[in-house]
C-alpha cells in the first residue's frame, strides 16, 4: 500500500503541475491575442478551438489529481475513485474524437480524426471505473456480513 501511496503522490504532483502549466499557457495566449492585430473572426475561432481542448486537458488533469489524492489516502475502492476514474475516461474519449481545426493563413478547415488508440485507452478507463465500482460494492457487502 505504501508504494501505491508514494506513486499516487507523484502522479498527483505531476497532474497539478500540468494543470498550472496549461493555465499559464492559456493566460499567455490571451495576452498575446490582445496585443496582436489579427481579425476578430480569427481570434474567435482560435479561442474556441484552443481553449476548448485546453479546458478538456485541464479538466482531465484535475480529475487525475483528485483520483491520485484518493489513492494517496489509501482509499482504492471508493465512490470518489470511481467518479474520478470515470471522468478521466470520458474526457479521454471526448479528446480522442474531438474535431481538429486548422488555419493555413487564409482559410480555416475542420476535420474529425478519430484516434483509435485514444478511444481504446478511454474505453479501458471507463471499463476500469466500472470494475472498481463493482469491487467497491462487493467490499461493502462483505463489510455487512458478520
Amino acid at each position: 500500500m505504501k508504494r501505491i501511496q508514494r506513486a499516487s503522490r507523484a502522479v498527483k504532483l505531476l497532474a497539478v503541475a500540468l494543470l498550472w502549466f496549461y493555465a499559464i499557457v492559456m493566460v499567455a495566449m490571451v495576452i498575446a491575442m490582445l496585443v496582436s492585430s489579427s481579425s476578430p473572426i480569427f481570434e474567435s475561432i482560435f479561442v474556441v478551438s484552443t481553449y476548448g481542448s485546453g479546458l478538456l486537458v485541464m479538466a482531465m488533469c484535475h480529475h487525475v489529481a483528485r483520483l491520485a489524492a484518493v489513492y494517496e489516502r489509501g482509499e482504492l475502492f471508493t465512490a470518489q475513485s470511481v467518479h474520478h476514474l470515470r471522468w478521466v475516461g470520458l474526457l479521454a474519449l471526448v479528446m480522442a474524437v474531438l474535431p481538429h481545426l486548422a488555419f493555413d493563413g487564409h482559410h480555416w478547415s475542420a476535420s474529425v480524426q478519430v484516434e483509435v488508440s485514444g478511444v481504446l485507452v478511454a474505453l479501458v478507463l471507463i471499463f476500469s471505473s466500472w470494475v472498481t465500482d463493482e469491487a467497491r460494492k462487493l467490499r461493502e457487502e462483505q463489510d455487512l456480513v458478520i
